[in-house]
């Protein structure tokens, strides 16, 4: 299980962002299914999306992509294109809980939909009370769909004392953003020729953009953008020691589809226009 944690200060602003919060269910659907299903077959478009996972498949969302299995969540929003690939022949049953998180706008005192999930991407349950978690979950769905008198304001109840427990947990739990900045740094040495946006990294580490772009400062002394750029150069740097291959080529085999916009960054980087330099090099 590939798990994504979040550091102390950020699981204190998740902590903050619940504080001041109102929470509230939309839907509580319970499915089970052997092939591809996506959030967006629910039909929801500005709810957050949490995912109880009990059996095995593939998650995919953006250019991302985990092994998960039973004792899982995870937390989105609809328009990341999330994916549950099920089509290992095995059946995968998934509780879906959708929400909204209002927050109050404190100019106009009046309540927002909040874009920021209360709990961050991946939890991996399996070493706490996963029994605790399923059975509360079994209680919302159960009492969502009883058709009594206060069913559903039960299950918003049992939903925020879910959420409690999850926000709690994440503070307690070790940070392992180290690991999550090492695999997308690892990423954009090996993907340097493809469009890197700063919004799929920061996915891809499970951190907010913000965060995420503080933290690889931090450790690796440049920004992401540098980061990719220096790559990049490195490798137009080695190209550039054939003589066969023409500068428009070079600036497409390391990511740069414009020939221009390359030159003008190498030649800042380097101090000396490419053609100079592949010159001095032939």
């Amino acid at each position: 299980m590939y798990e994504i944690t979040t550091s102390r200060i950020s699981r204190d602003r998740d902590r903050q962002l619940l504080d001041s919060s109102v929470v509230k269910l939309k839907e509580v659907l319970k499915i089970k299914t052997n092939k591809k299903w996506q959030p967006s077959d629910m039909n929801y478009t500005s709810s957050h999306l949490l995912l109880v996972v009990q059996g095995q498949g593939c998650l995919t969302w953006r250019e991302c992509s985990l092994q998960v299995k039973e004792a899982c969540i995870y937390s989105c929003m609809n328009e990341e294109k999330l994916e549950m690939d099920c089509t290992d022949g095995n059946d995968m049953t998934l509780t879906v809980i959708a929400y909204d998180v209002y927050q109050q706008d404190d100019r106009e005192h009046e309540l927002f939909v909040s874009d920021v999930p209360p709990v961050k991407h991946l939890i991996d349950l399996s070493h706490h009370k996963i029994n605790w978690f399923t059975d509360i979950c079994d209680s919302i769905h159960r009492h969502w769909h009883s058709g009594e008198g206060l069913g559903k304001y039960r299950s918003q109840i049992l939903f925020q004392e879910a959420l409690y427990w999850m926000a709690k947990s994440n503070t307690q739990a070790p940070a392992d953003t180290d690991s999550a900045l090492q695999q997308t740094k690892d990423y954009i040495d090996q993907h340097y020729n493809e469009s890197l946006t700063l919004d799929r990294l920061c996915r891809m580490a499970g951190l907010s953009l913000k965060y995420y772009s503080e933290l690889f400062k931090k450790q690796y002394a440049v920004s992401v953008t540098e980061y990719i750029a220096k790559v990049r150069m490195e490798h137009a740097k080695r190209l550039m020691m054939d003589p066969e291959l023409k500068m428009r080529e070079i600036a497409h085999l390391v990511g740069y589809p414009d020939e221009f916009y390359f030159s003008r960054k190498f030649k800042k980087m380097m101090g000396i226009s490419p053609s100079a330099y592949k010159m001095g090099s032939d």
